[in-house]
């Protein structure tokens, strides 16, 4: 369906929610975050090693929509709304179905456009090097989003 079609469905859902619904929301959110605040301070060494080494090669050539849903746009827009009209630019250049450079890429050759702290799980959560001592991070990390999308669709 393209990530159009995910993006518009976050939407929907976040105008759809009441407010008791918008603040558990929130505060699925900020636990992702504080996740990913101790993952990264865990990680310093292979996020320098990404940074340094790889410099994004893991954002080049991807299939996109098996790297972002509409669970990570909910996440976005609930943590970034100021993003949204940025978003919706970046996706009306999509070419669904074929890879391609991410389209989040500032200038198409980066850096991301998300601020670190507030970006999909895979962009997250995928090292290019070894996550074994990072491991209990990750796995935190993404149970955090996994509380998101049960939310979500239990809502």
């Amino acid at each position: 369906m393209g990530l159009n079609y995910e993006f518009r469905a976050a939407g929907r859902i976040l105008a759809a929610l009441s407010p008791e619904q918008h603040r558990r929301l929130e505060d699925l959110a900020a636990e992702i975050q504080t996740a990913d605040e101790v993952l990264r301070r865990r990680a310093a060494r292979p996020l320098a090693r990404c940074q340094d080494a790889c410099r994004g090669l893991c954002c080049r050539n991807v299939a996109l929509d098996e790297i972002i849903d509409r669970d990570d746009f909910v996440y976005l827009l609930i943590r970034a709304p100021s993003l949204k009209n940025r978003i919706a630019a970046c996706l009306a250049e999509e070419k669904p179905f074929f890879t391609a450079d991410c389209c989040f890429l500032e200038g198409g050759t980066g850096p991301c456009m998300f601020p670190p702290e507030v970006r999909p799980v895979v962009c997250l959560a995928t090292f290019c090097g070894d996550t074994a001592p990072i491991r209990q991070e990750i796995r935190r990390l993404k149970r955090a989003f996994g509380q998101l999308a049960w939310f979500l669709r239990l809502r």
